[in-house]
C-alpha cells in the first residue's frame, strides 16, 4: 500500500488538475479533498463514537517554503475558480493568528439578512499563521486555538456573535482550514502547538512541478460536471452517513490500531506535550475522509472501497509527518513506533477478505421524463412491453446516476432545464432481442449521449479488451471508456459487438 488512491470524482479532477501541469496528481486530491470537505459540512454528517460529526478533512500542506505550499494552493484553485458557481469556491481567510481576524471573517459568510440570496458560505483558513521572520515566528493566539478545536468537533463556529441575524446553530458557517506553509514554519510554528491543536489538522508534503506536462489542457466545464452534481446532491438535505458492515469491519481493525496510539509505549506520557501527538487523532481522520468520499459518490453508505481510500491517504499522511519529524529531530523511538504501526495496519487490511459493496440506487434522485411520439402524447405500450420498460428503467436509471448523465466515451454532459437537469442514453453493449440476446445488466450497458450511442450502434466506434475507445474509419484511439469505481464490463459482450461489426 505505498500509493494513495485516488478515489471518485475527487480523485478524476485531481487527474485532470495535474494533467494541466505544475502540480502533481497527489497535491491536487489533498487541496481538492479538504475543499470539499468544508463545503458540505453543513448538511452531510457521520456518527462517530455517540456524536455525529461533520466530514471536515482539515490539512496542512507542507513545501520547501510558504510560497512554494502557496503556489500549490493556487495551482490547483486557480483553473476552478476561473469557472462560476464552482461547488468549492468558499470565503477565505488568509494568514489568521488572532481570534477577531477569524470572527470577522466568519460573520462576512453569514447572510446580510433572510433574503440573501447566497445564504450562509463555508470559511477555509488558508496562507500561513507561522510567518518566519529570522529566527522567529508568529504564533497562533491561544483564544484562535480554542476556537479551532470547537470548529473541527462539530463543524460549525459557535463562539462568534452574530446577534442581528439570529442565527440558529445549524445555520452557523462551518469551518475548513487548509494552510500552506514552508518546512521551517512547519517546525518552528505548527510543530510547537499543543497536540489538542495539532493532531485535528493532518500534515501532507508537496512539491511544484518545474513545468506543465500538458499545457494545452484546460478544466473544461463538463470537467466540474460529476463534482457540482455531486454537490447538489450533499447539501440538497441533511444527511446522515452510515457504515457497511464489511466498512466497520474494516474500520474496526484500523481502530484498535491506532486510536489512542502508543498507549502501549513507555514514553506515552511525553505524547500531549511532544511532536508526536500528530498521530492522536488519526482513526478520526481516517472516518472524516471516509465520508466525504462517499459523499462524492452521492452514497448514504461509507463503504469498503470509502475505507480504503481513506486510509490510504491518512497512511500517506502519517508517513509525511514521521518524514518532517525525522528531517528535524532524526529518528526517535517515537516515529520508529510509528512506522512499525502502520505496517501492522497494513498487514492487517491485506489479510482481510472483505469485498467492496455494489454502488447504492440512489433511488431520490431525478430522472428524465418518459419519452413522447412524434405527436407529442406518450408511447403507447401494450401490457408485456410495460413490465419490461419498468424492469429495464430500474437498470438504466441506476447506470445513469452512477455517471451523471456524463457519457463514457466523449464525457460531455447534456444539461437540460427542469428537474431531469440531463440527459442521457442507456446503450446495451449487444444488442437486447432474440437476434443478439444480450443481457439486461449492469455489465452490459454504459450511459452514453445520443451522438456517441447512435455511433457505437452503427459501428462506427467500438471498444478494444483493454476498454479503449477506437474509431471505425480512422483506427486512432479515442482515450479509455470513464469507468467510475464499481462498475464491471462483461468483455464477452465488448467482443460480441466487434464480431457483430466484422472488426474482429
Amino acid at each position: 500500500m505505498n500509493d494513495v488512491v485516488l478515489h471518485g470524482p475527487l480523485g478524476r479532477l485531481a487527474k485532470r488538475i495535474a494533467e494541466k501541469g505544475g502540480v502533481d496528481e497527489f497535491s491536487a486530491y489533498a487541496v481538492l479533498l479538504s475543499l470539499w470537505s468544508a463545503s458540505i459540512s453543513r448538511s452531510v454528517s457521520m456518527l462517530s463514537r455517540g456524536f455525529l460529526r461533520p466530514p471536515l478533512v482539515w490539512m496542512a500542506l507542507v513545501a520547501k517554503s510558504d510560497d512554494t505550499a502557496h503556489e500549490i494552493f493556487e495551482r490547483v484553485t486557480a483553473p476552478l475558480n476561473e469557472h462560476d458557481g464552482s461547488p468549492l469556491q468558499s470565503v477565505i481567510l488568509q494568514n489568521a493568528t488572532t481570534k477577531a481576524q477569524f470572527d470577522t471573517t466568519v460573520r462576512r459568510a453569514v447572510p446580510q439578512g433572510r433574503k440573501d440570496p447566497n445564504g450562509t458560505r463555508n470559511v477555509v483558513l488558508i496562507g500561513s499563521p507561522f510567518q518566519t521572520r529570522g529566527s522567529n515566528s508568529s504564533s497562533l493566539q491561544d483564544h484562535l486555538q480554542y476556537a479551532f478545536r470547537g470548529a473541527w468537533d462539530k463543524g460549525r463556529q459557535t463562539s462568534v456573535s452574530i446577534a442581528k441575524n439570529k442565527l440558529g446553530s445549524a445555520e452557523m458557517p462551518h469551518i475548513g482550514l487548509l494552510w500552506s506553509i514552508g518546512e521551517d514554519a512547519w517546525n518552528e510554528g505548527f510543530n510547537a502547538l499543543p497536540a489538542a491543536t495539532k493532531s485535528r489538522i493532518m500534515s501532507v508534503t508537496g512539491d511544484t512541478l518545474p513545468s506543465p506536462t500538458k499545457s494545452d489542457t484546460e478544466i473544461l466545464p463538463q470537467d466540474l460536471v460529476e463534482i457540482s452534481h455531486a454537490h447538489r446532491w450533499a447539501v440538497a438535505r441533511s444527511r446522515i452517513l452510515d457504515f457497511t458492515p464489511a466498512a466497520k469491519e474494516l474500520l474496526g481493525k484500523i481502530y484498535s490500531s491506532v486510536d489512542g496510539l502508543g498507549t502501549e509505549n513507555p514514553g506515552r506520557s511525553q505524547w500531549l506535550d511532544g511532536p508526536e501527538g500528530h498521530f492522536l487523532r488519526a482513526f478520526e481522520h481516517t472516518l472524516r475522509t471516509a465520508a466525504s468520499l462517499a459523499a462524492a459518490d452521492l452514497s448514504t453508505l461509507i463503504g469498503v472501497v470509502h475505507a480504503k481510500a481513506a486510509w490510504s491517504f491518512t497512511r500517506r499522511s502519517m508517513l509525511d509527518t514521521a518524514d518532517l519529524l525525522t528531517a528535524v529531530n532524526g529518528r526517535t523511538p517515537v516515529t520508529t513506533f510509528i512506522l512499525a504501526e502502520i505496517a501492522d495496519i497494513d498487514a492487517v487490511i491485506a489479510q482481510l477478505d472483505l469485498a467492496d459493496e455494489p454502488l447504492p440506487d440512489y433511488g431520490d434522485e431525478p430522472v428524465e421524463p418518459d419519452r413522447v411520439d412524434a405527436e407529442g402524447g406518450p408511447v403507447a405500450r401494450r401490457e408485456a412491453v410495460v413490465q419490461r420498460q419498468l424492469r429495464d428503467s430500474v437498470i438504466v436509471r441506476k447506470v445513469k446516476n452512477w455517471y451523471r448523465n456524463q457519457c463514457q466515451i466523449c464525457r460531455f454532459a447534456i444539461r437540460v432545464p427542469g428537474p431531469a437537469e440531463g440527459y442521457s442514453e442507456g446503450a446495451h453493449i449487444r444488442a437486447l432481442g432474440i437476434a443478439h440476446k444480450g443481457a439486461d445488466s449492469l455489465d452490459n450497458l454504459l450511459c452514453l449521449c445520443p451522438n456517441c450511442h447512435k455511433r457505437f450502434d452503427l459501428g462506427s466506434i467500438y471498444l478494444t479488451d483493454e476498454l479503449r475507445i477506437i474509431d471505425f474509419f480512422t483506427g486512432e484511439s479515442l482515450g479509455d471508456l470513464f469507468l467510475v469505481s464499481g462498475h464491471q464490463i462483461d468483455l464477452e459482450n465488448v467482443r460480441y459487438h466487434r464480431r457483430h461489426f466484422a472488426i474482429d
